[in-house]
């Protein structure tokens, strides 16, 4: 991982791993909202900021990935699995992204 990109992860207090499981947590506590009314809104306005700096880091490394990916791999089916995956977790973030703002 180049110093840049681990640079953006890490800034914000989390590394990749560690945002992963971020990600996996908040997707549940968004899916919870729905039946818990406005209470359980409060610890996410809390954290809000800090979640939206991080997960635009987040997206921002994974759009980088396949082109820093290719650097270090010529392998055509492994670059098309990284472009897969790297897209898919953009698409989440976005929607995480845009249910934290509806909230």
């Amino acid at each position: 991982m180049s110093s840049h990109r681990s640079q953006s992860i890490t800034r914000n207090g989390q590394g990749l791993d560690d945002w992963d499981e971020t990600i996996g947590d908040l997707e549940r506590q968004l899916g919870q909202l729905e039946e818990a009314g406005p209470l359980a809104i409060q610890p996410l306005f809390a954290r809000w900021e800090r979640l939206r700096e991080g997960l635009l880091g987040l997206q921002e490394y994974y759009a980088r990935l396949p082109a820093e990916t290719a650097r270090f791999s010529d392998d055509p089916d492994f670059l098309e699995q990284v472009v897969q995956v790297a897209g898919r977790r953009i698409q989440l973030i976005n929607d995480l992204l845009a249910a934290l703002e509806r909230v």
